[in-house]
């Protein structure tokens, strides 16, 4: 009886400290979505460049495993998909990849310190069943967050 309260004390506390319950909150996805809203990453060296428009589809997921937060610094490994069709090309235009999220804290809240583009992959497709073959990449992203303009 007396083993048995024991370990469930440890189990306990190792739920509540060592799991992060009460110290290490990470960003939420909410905000690392409006974080994104508006800003233009550029990658391949600058010749390349995203612009996170709010009329763009885009979905990401944080890897925790690879994400580092402590409590006055987070860097988020994000995952990002975003696309959109030109009005006048019809091209589907798209950008999928890792990017690493800097964050500071900001009294209470998180503030976005700058955007770090690891590998992202820059396409248009023509065809629509081209692009379909990247919505095929993009869909699993989804899990994470999805922002659609409708």
């Amino acid at each position: 009886m007396k083993t048995t309260r024991i370990v469930t004390v440890v189990f306990c506390l190792l739920v509540v400290f060592g799991c992060g319950l009460l110290g290490k909150k990470g960003v939420p996805n909410e905000q690392i979505d409006a974080d994104l809203n508006g800003k233009t990453v550029k990658f391949d060296g600058g010749s390349n460049q995203w612009y996170f428009s709010p009329d763009y589809e885009r979905c990401f997921t944080v890897n925790d495993k690879e994400s580092k937060i402590n409590g006055s610094n987070a860097d988020l490994s994000v995952k990002v998909s975003s696309w959109y069709q030109s009005d006048v090309t019809k091209v589907y235009t798209t950008v999928i990849g890792d990017m690493l999220m800097h964050y500071r804290k900001d009294g209470e809240k998180w503030a976005l310190a700058s955007i770090e583009p690891k590998d992202l992959k820059f396409e248009g497709f023509e065809e629509l069943d081209d692009f379909k073959k990247f919505l095929d990449k993009h869909t699993p992203v989804c899990k994470g967050h999805r922002h659609t303009s409708y």
